[in-house]
């Protein structure tokens, strides 16, 4: 540490600039003394190197143009008719393109808005290197140089993107069209990194899409809406679900003709045509052979689902990524994979919620002085459990034994084993099936615990319906004073009335027929 101290300051300078992110700038600039004048000597440009490292070389022309143009584009007035001036477009395309970024000056502004673009981009990465190259990387990518570069790239030209069809563009009404987008867009890119677009926007559909509730609603798609919003609101998405459909709400596709968050899916297909990689007669969707994936096949571990095993490659889990579960699939969100209408019990969603610790939103005073005293017994006994995460959830569903029936209550019909026993900790699942277990099996778990905690929960008569009683979420008497986490019987109380009333209509039958065989006494007999 002596002889690095004693370098010059021109070295100590040099090293400094060879960095490649600002975090790491920070850490190396305190390293010693001698490194700290270094910094403070030229800092301006100090950063700025430690920013275009961290950004690639192959990255930085499209990361400085997307910034170059989002300062540009409020400063723009479109020429009148007949008079000088450039149209958006032809500026643009010439005095903006990535050729003509190389010799470009970065201003403090623009400083500040590359380096807020490099942090969600590397976060993304990060989310993206979990998604498709390895399912345990916590903060680090693992990403090859290629795929970087890649995946940056076409971050920074979707921000673009999403810069021209936003609500504040000047140009959102030449993007109507797929012509008009290949002409304004997509002929800027070969048609490696125009599919290198669309493989990120497919990837960030799939992640807002996971923020999805089972609760019943039509799933919508947001494909469209991933575009216009941007790259950074599907971070902001990804960090809180919760909030998903505020962060779209305000995403209008109006203007862009289009009605769904579906449209421009065959964007990709056109640009293949038009650059003569498919035939122009061809009808259906494919990818060229020229055309490679963002992500190298080799790299993807083939991994299966325990249950369907009909998904080889896709993303699954186990106790080992558990803490990057689905994003539905959130302590907040556990109510709505209670099946049937437990979810919406005004007298179970409250304790369920208190025991998980979450508040919940459609909470409301209860009127009934006696009710709301009973649920207030029972929410002392049932404690929220402290530190409790979606793993330790998850764990105690993988390890749930069979609930155990009365078996002298012939209406109580006991829990055959469902379609996960025998699952392990360790066994793989996928999305769907993920979820198939959490519903399945999450009602079962809070029924155990809240029996366990509340005993007097135990001695309620169960609802005949069951989870499916339809009185249960606006008849709070009725809520309360019966067990809904339990099995609908209604259709196995149905079947066994009928039997019994064809047994009392053929045994009422026999008799008729019986005494029709009696012969009747004669008038003598009667007379005497």
């Amino acid at each position: 540490m002596t002889l690095f101290q004693s370098l010059p300051t021109d070295i100590h300078d040099r090293i400094l600039q060879f960095v490649d992110g600002l975090d790491t700038l920070i850490a190396a600039m305190l390293t010693c003394k001698s490194t700290y004048v270094a910094y403070h000597k030229h800092q301006n440009f100090i950063r700025l190197c430690a920013l275009f490292n961290f950004i690639g070389p192959n990255a930085l022309d499209a990361a400085l143009r997307s910034v170059k143009i989002y300062k540009y584009m409020p400063t723009h007035h479109e020429p009148e008719p007949g008079q000088p001036g450039r149209p958006f477009v032809h500026v643009v395309k010439t005095d903006f393109s990535e050729a003509a970024m190389i010799a470009q000056t970065v201003s403090d502004d623009e400083f500040k808005l590359l380096a807020h673009l490099a942090r969600v981009c590397n976060e993304l990465e990060v989310l993206y290197s979990r998604w498709h190259k390895d399912r345990l990387t916590d903060r680090t990518s693992l990403l090859t140089a290629s795929e970087r570069d890649n995946f940056r790239c076409s971050i920074y030209r979707l921000w673009l993107l999403s810069l021209y069809t936003g609500p504040t563009s000047i140009v959102q009404e030449h993007f109507k069209t797929v012509e008009q987008r290949a002409e304004l867009f997509y002929n800027d890119y070969t048609p490696q990194e125009v599919y290198n677009l669309h493989s990120v926007i497919d990837w960030m559909h799939e992640v807002v899409r996971q923020c999805e509730l089972p609760d019943g609603r039509t799933q919508n798609s947001y494909h469209l809406q991933c575009i216009v919003a941007g790259p950074e609101t599907v971070l902001n998405i990804y960090t809180r679900p919760d909030k998903s459909r505020k962060y779209l709400e305000g995403i209008t596709l109006r203007r862009l003709n289009a009605s769904t968050g579906d449209a421009w899916r065959s964007d990709l297909q056109y640009v293949f045509k038009k650059r003569h990689l498919l035939g122009p007669s061809e009808t259906e969707a494919r990818i060229p052979d020229s055309i490679a994936p963002m992500v190298a096949t080799a790299a993807v571990p083939v991994l299966t689902c325990w249950k369907c095993g009909e998904h080889p490659g896709a993303r699954v889990w186990n106790e080992d990524n558990w803490n990057y579960a689905p994003l539905s699939l959130r302590l907040e969100s556990l109510v709505h994979w209670l099946p049937g209408a437990l979810k919406n019990n005004t007298f179970e969603r409250p304790l369920f919620l208190h025991f998980l610790g979450v508040p919940d939103p459609m909470a409301r005073e209860q009127r009934g002085h006696a009710r709301r005293k009973k649920q207030d017994a029972v929410k002392d006994l049932v404690k929220t459990i402290p530190g409790l995460t979606v793993s330790r959830v998850l764990r105690a569903l993988c390890k749930l034994p069979p609930h155990e029936q009365d078996i002298l209550d012939v209406d109580s019909l006991p829990l055959e084993p469902d379609d996960f026993e025998g699952i392990k900790c360790t066994d793989l699942l996928c999305e769907t099936c993920l979820g198939e277990m959490v519903t399945s099996r999450l009602w079962i778990l809070w029924l155990k615990e809240k029996e366990r905690a509340a005993p007097s929960e135990a001695e309620k008569g169960n609802c005949w319906f069951g989870i499916d009683c339809r009185l249960q979420s606006f008849k709070p008497d009725h809520a309360s004073f019966y067990n809904h986490a339990c099995r609908n019987t209604w259709p196995e109380r149905k079947a066994r009335k009928l039997a019994d009333e064809e047994v009392a209509a053929v045994r009422a039958a026999e008799g008729n027929v019986v005494g029709s065989l009696v012969p009747a006494p004669s008038v003598s007999t009667v007379t005497a």
